[in-house]
């Protein structure tokens, strides 16, 4: 069941492992972590998926595609784990009001919907202010669920031995969600499943509760028995949570240059005591792997190198200079090779697409024109006299252009007519008829004092906009009416979003000054605002 991972430097000896859960640190573009890791996924035997989590990550291109996998999960760690990953930072003082809401809840809109009625009955300051707080992040949350298409269910092909789950462009909160999810299904369902996580620091912080936290605490605990292991890809150690690195039994450790991260790497070596020029002195693809107590230093081999040339490398016969300039493709270099290809058949098929529909509104004019030439020549051959000096021109069907045709045309006089010998010439008729179809997408807003949107939308209709207002007007104007806080950095970006969304619906304008940017009312777009109310008790 071991597989290579490599060979050991300078003596060339292989290095076997077994299958377990991972741990793999180095600087990026300077130690070969994703290149390391899609050679283990190769060789590992066992199917594994792979989380694509920020733009320009390179590597599994070849590995299949499948839809982000999302399953509502309703308590109160997960809710508040899933406001830890909104915030980007701890969010422990709302765990009270998190518990109550998630009582009798069995989605996410439905713990919203709790915390709007407990906002509504609530009285005491604090509560209101949490319970406000709350709100506008669920709001965010229920957005981005909304915008975001999920699968139902998590398959794995027959036949492919890497798929990869793509998150590039998503919000921190939803790749939290579609990871957590994921995690657990396979738990569930599956054996024998490789799951690689890059970014690692990202999802399994030290400092604050995640809900791809929880799910990957679950999943590194409890996988091994099933032959499901965790393969975790961070620049660095430092941050991440040692509740779940504590289940790992293979590290390898790549090159560092910060003090800090060399001197912890070197804390995790056992025996003799180690310098920090073991990880500094590190070169691409060469890592210290540690399994158990014995400390190898070993170069990886790439999945598109060979045995024997891997082998050189470690030896020292071959410079990885002198690879890097070989005819052989490196792996970014094959990754946009592949990616430049599939943007080349799409422009094709595109370009193909464009050259039908044209050929078809060619056809279309040129029937139309044809249909309009001969309805003219109709016209003209149709019988009574045609007046002195009319020159015949037409298509027709007998005549080629040069040709001669005799026309009757009667005398100024009143006396008989006489024949008059013309000149056929061709009259080419055309008809452009552009057409232009426009999408206009409107939205309508209902100005309530419900939520957010809600609310500005109100002071939209009321008029508060008709002169241009900064950031800090709108928050002060919220914030003397008893909607929500709206402090501190938080505050500020949130209004900022909120803003910015009603300037893409085409309710405001935004006006860039020298120092500030503000915001005034589209004047047509107030037709868009219906204003909702109820009466209630005092």
């Amino acid at each position: 069941m071991s597989f290579r991972v490599g060979f050991r430097v300078p003596d060339g000896v292989e290095v076997l492992v077994e299958p377990q859960h991972l741990a793999i640190f180095g600087l990026t573009q300077k130690s070969g972590k994703t290149t390391s890791l899609q050679a283990f996924a190769r060789r590992v035997g066992q199917t594994t998926l792979v989380f694509r989590t920020k733009r320009g990550d390179i590597g599994f291109h070849d590995a299949r595609r499948l839809e982000p996998f999302f399953r509502e999960r309703v308590d109160w760690r997960f809710i508040e784990g899933l406001v830890s990953a909104q915030l980007q930072e701890k969010a422990r003082f709302y765990r009270g009001d998190i518990i109550l809401a998630c009582r009798g809840a069995r989605t996410v809109a439905e713990v919203h919907t709790n915390i709007r009625g407990r906002l509504e009955k609530a009285r005491n300051p604090w509560t209101q202010k949490v319970l406000v707080e709350l709100n506008e992040y669920l709001d965010e949350v229920e957005e981005s669920l909304r915008d975001h298409r999920f699968a139902d269910r998590l398959e794995f092909a027959a036949g492919h031995q890497g798929h990869i789950v793509d998150l590039e462009g998503y919000p921190p909160a939803m790749q939290q969600l579609v990871i957590a999810s994921t995690l657990t299904c396979v738990m569930e369902r599956y054996r024998n499943i490789v799951v690689v996580l890059p970014e690692a620091r990202d999802f399994i912080p030290e400092d604050r509760l995640t809900p791809a936290k929880v799910a990957v605490e679950s999943f590194i605990r409890k996988g091994a028995t099933l032959g499901n292991y965790l393969w975790l890809d961070s620049q660095s150690l430092t941050g991440l949570d040692m509740d779940v690195m504590r289940h790992v039994g293979l590290w390898l450790f790549g090159r560092q240059t910060l003090d800090l991260e060399v001197r912890r790497d070197l804390k995790f070596l056992p025996g003799r005591r180690h310098s920090n020029d073991e990880i500094t002195g590190l070169g691409l693809g060469q890592f210290l792997v540690l399994e158990g107590e014995t400390v190898t230093r070993t170069y990886v081999q790439p999945d598109w190198l060979d045995r024997d040339a891997a082998r050189s490398v470690a030896m020292g016969r071959i410079g990885a200079t002198r690879l890097r300039q070989t005819p052989r493709e490196t792996e970014e270099e094959d990754m946009d090779a592949k990616e430049r290809k599939h943007y080349e058949d799409r422009i094709a098929e595109l370009e193909k697409r464009v050259a039908d529909l044209t050929g078809a509104l060619e056809a279309a004019r040129t029937s139309a024109a044809r249909a309009e030439g001969e309805a003219a020549i109709g016209r003209l051959h149709a019988p009574g006299p045609v007046p002195a000096g009319t020159t015949v021109v037409a298509y027709s069907n007998g005549l080629e252009s040069g040709d001669r045709q005799t026309v009757s045309t009667p005398r100024l006089d009143g006396g008989p007519q006489q024949d008059t010998e013309r000149e056929e010439v061709h009259l080419h008729v055309a008809r452009d008829a552009p057409s232009l179809t426009v999408h206009n997408r409107v939205v309508r807003v209902d100005a309530t004092s419900e939520d957010s949107k809600g609310r500005l939308a109100l002071l939209l209709s009321q008029g508060f906009f008709d002169s241009p207002r900064a950031n800090s007007h709108v928050r002060d104007e919220m914030r003397s009416r008893g909607w929500g806080t709206w402090i501190g950095g938080a505050g500020n970006d949130s209004m900022n979003e909120l803003l910015q969304r009603f300037c893409e619906w085409g309710f405001l304008r935004r006006i860039q000054g020298n120092k500030r940017v503000d915001y005034q009312v589209v004047p047509e777009a107030r037709a868009r605002v219906s204003v909702v109310g109820e009466e209630v008790a005092a």
